[in-house]
């Protein structure tokens, strides 16, 4: 498939500031040096822009900011199993005591009963046990997964 041309392209792209009166009523009928007008102008202003504006960055810069940003995807792609993990042990955690406190467990334990009334929660204190053991999990995640004092400092200078 062959791009449409129109003779009159260069003319248009070279014509930005004050085309002809000519050039302009050919404007109006020509779609493609109308686009070539269009996007000659976009970058003639986005170069003017460029030189009149801050200086480039030095090499070292760009390279540094590029290695921190290439970490911190690799971090972000190692850590999400961990994001993960830690949500479902938040959620199993919840969902947990809401079933303790259900079955009452948690009245017999606050009571201080005698190992004789809790001979029968053994199942439910084991769950309970598993509710620490979650939570730890949980907590050990988050401390994994936020971000070091170098690291929040890294991203407030970004």
């Amino acid at each position: 498939m062959s791009r449409p041309y129109c003779e009159r392209e260069e003319e248009a792209a070279r014509c930005v500031s004050a085309p002809s009166p000519d050039l302009a009523e050919h404007l109006k009928s020509c779609e493609i040096c109308a686009e070539v007008l269009t996007v000659s102008a976009f970058l003639q202003n986005s170069a003017r822009r460029a030189l009149a504006g801050t200086p480039m960055p030095s090499a070292d810069v760009v390279w540094r900011k590029t290695m921190l940003t290439s970490r911190r995807a690799a971090k972000q792609r190692a850590l999400w199993p961990i994001s993960v993990i830690n949500v479902f042990a938040l959620t199993a955690a919840a969902l947990i005591v809401v079933w303790l406190m259900d079955a009452g467990v948690m009245d017999t334990v606050r009571a201080g009963a005698s190992e004789h009334a809790l001979s029968g929660s053994w199942p439910k204190l084991m769950v309970g046990a598993a509710i620490v053991a979650i939570i730890s999990v949980a907590f050990a995640s988050m401390y994994m997964l936020w971000p070091s004092r170098t690291e929040r400092k890294a991203q407030a200078s970004t």
